[in-house]
C-alpha cells in the first residue's frame, strides 16, 4: 500500500532514511482516509 500523497518532509521521516518505509505514517494515512468505514460498524448511540 503506497500513497503518493504522504508528506515526504514530515518530522517522522526526517530521522529515517528515504529508502525505508515509515509504517506509522502509512497506517495513520490509511486510518485517516478510511475512518468512516471503521466507525460504521460501531454504534455509539444508546438504544432504548
Amino acid at each position: 500500500m503506497i500513497d503518493n500523497k504522504l508528506n515526504p518532509v514530515s518530522t517522522m521521516n526526517s530521522s529515517i532514511e528515504h529508502d525505508e518505509i515509515d509504517y506509522f505514517e502509512l497506517i495513520y494515512e490509511c486510518i485517516g482516509k478510511r475512518r468512516n468505514m471503521f466507525l460504521n460498524f460501531i454504534d455509539l448511540k444508546a438504544h432504548s
